[in-house]
């Protein structure tokens, strides 16, 4: 059965595709922001001599930063300098993660410690300290890579 001598050929509608590309298009840029806003720029890690791959197990990080100074530089609370301050952050950190999250999900994060390469590692490692005693399992210590990367 033929239609005359027209033939008309079906076009999909492109709006709702253009439409679900400007949307990832958005989530992706949201997405970037917020991993960009995990890095201080005020801190200067250090460069590392060897690069070993981060684990993509990793569930949660909570990323603490230490300056030149020594301070503990946090987002929601300013920044502490003083041993028994640090700690009970920290401490109060892994409290509310483990309220939030549970007790297994805690035990699977990561806290990584990324100090400035001109703090003495004394102020390093009194994060580092605070963090176990506050019965975070997995600390790490960040560096750059050599190049700034």
């Amino acid at each position: 059965m033929s239609h005359g001598g027209s033939e008309e050929t079906a076009e999909p509608n492109l709006m709702s595709l253009l439409d679900l590309v400007l949307q990832l298009l958005m989530f992706f840029l949201i997405v970037a922001n917020f991993v960009e806003e995990q890095n201080n720029r005020d801190i200067k890690l250090p460069e590392a001599t060897t690069a070993v791959p981060i684990d993509k197990e990793e569930n949660e990080i909570l990323a603490l930063f230490v300056a030149e100074n020594g301070e503990l530089i946090t987002v929601d609370e300013g920044n502490f300098d003083d041993r028994t301050q640090i700690e009970g952050y920290v401490d109060r950190v892994y409290k509310a993660r483990v309220r939030n999250f549970g007790q297994e999900a805690v035990d699977k994060m990561s806290v990584v410690v990324k100090g400035d390469n001109r703090a003495e590692f004394e102020h390093i490692y009194r994060v580092m300290l605070a963090a176990k005693k506050a019965k975070f399992n997995k600390i790490e210590l960040r560096a750059n890579l050599p190049g700034g990367k």
